[in-house]
């Protein structure tokens, strides 16, 4: 966080905010991260999804976003090499990362895991504990500054601003729904409620 002259405390995106400019893609007020020969902006979520921003990986073939660079050139996300892991969670030995939450090995299955937290009782996604007694976010670390929130309901305790996974079924499932004229039928606007407030939204 950061320290605004009136005193108030604000995240860094938006100490940069009134820096910024157009982005000319999704026409919002951001720090601007790329310029093209034409001088048009890209904020960084235009500048990451741009074609421009894609390479040929070397291992698959596919024109992706690049993750690594090997001696042989270019490799995605799916291609990269990680190093194995003993999941501080499972105990499972494999491709994974360090989870920033805790700071020890976690594995892919884990990190999408849903569980009942072993400390409060609530489904979420696992942050911590063992499988035994898994924890959610909250109980792995209770300060609320060292969490940030879902972009859209502002409620989920996560590593990033991204939407939760509960807010991510909700725009899916309205895209599902909608007529061609984009209204949704009143019975099927209930049945979208009931399947969004299922306790795994996964």
């Amino acid at each position: 966080m950061r320290q605004t002259p009136g005193a108030l405390r604000v995240c860094g995106y938006c100490a940069a905010k009134p820096q910024g400019s157009v982005c000319s893609r999704c026409e919002k007020t951001k720090p601007i991260h790329f310029r093209d020969e034409n001088g048009d902006g890209l904020c960084q979520p235009c500048w990451a999804g741009d074609q421009r921003n894609r390479q040929v990986c070397v291992e698959c073939g596919n024109r992706r976003r690049v993750y690594g660079r090997t001696e042989t050139g270019p490799v995605c996300l799916q291609c990269r090499t990680r190093p194995e892991r003993t999941c501080a969670i499972c105990g499972r030995t494999g491709p994974g990362t360090i989870s920033r939450a805790t700071g020890k090995p976690l594995c892919d299955l884990c990190k999408g895991h849903w569980i009942v937290c072993s400390g409060c009782g609530d489904n979420s996604l696992v942050r911590g504990g063992t499988l035994k007694k898994p924890l959610c976010a909250r109980c792995v670390n209770p300060e609320p500054d060292f969490w940030k929130r879902c972009r859209i309901c502002n409620t989920t305790w996560q590593l990033t601003t991204a939407p939760c996974t509960r807010c991510s079924l909700a725009a899916r499932l309205r895209e599902v729904f909608a007529a061609d004229d984009g209204t949704i039928a009143p019975e099927l606007d209930r049945l979208r409620e009931r399947l969004v407030q299922v306790d795994r939204p996964i």
